[in-house]
């Protein structure tokens, strides 16, 4: 919102937190599985600790942003309520799911790992 400058356009922001920073690290599957399991796993360690570092950082510049923006004292930031979020959260599940299941079986697989590498990361 910050570096798009979206901020100097409009008095209201609601932060949805809607988007996903996903950081995909792929690699041939022949190749990986070739590896030493202790390469292996060393490259498993570095993507979780790749992604904690990237994910902190992210919010850590989300948080500078919003400052920036208040200070600016044009635009008012507005927190969804646990209520909203769970309402937001409930009425993007068939998103989800059709993002999950439109691309077939190895989409939805694709989909499923990602998530569950989001969820080892942040816990959530």
């Amino acid at each position: 919102i910050y570096d798009m400058k979206f901020h100097e356009v409009q008095t209201d922001i609601t932060i949805t937190n809607h988007a996903g920073l996903d950081q995909v690290v792929l690699v041939n599957k022949a190749w990986f599985d070739g590896l030493p399991d202790d390469v292996k796993a060393a490259i498993d360690d570095g993507i979780q600790q790749g992604g904690r570092v990237c994910l902190d950082e992210t919010l850590a510049l989300a948080e500078k942003d919003r400052q920036l923006i208040l200070d600016t004292g044009k635009t008012a930031i507005h927190d969804l309520t646990e209520d909203q979020l769970n309402a937001w959260k409930e009425a993007m599940k068939p998103v989800q799911e059709f993002a999950r299941t439109s691309q077939g079986d190895a989409g939805a697989a694709i989909y499923d790992a990602i998530v569950e590498t989001r969820k080892s990361i942040t816990g959530e």
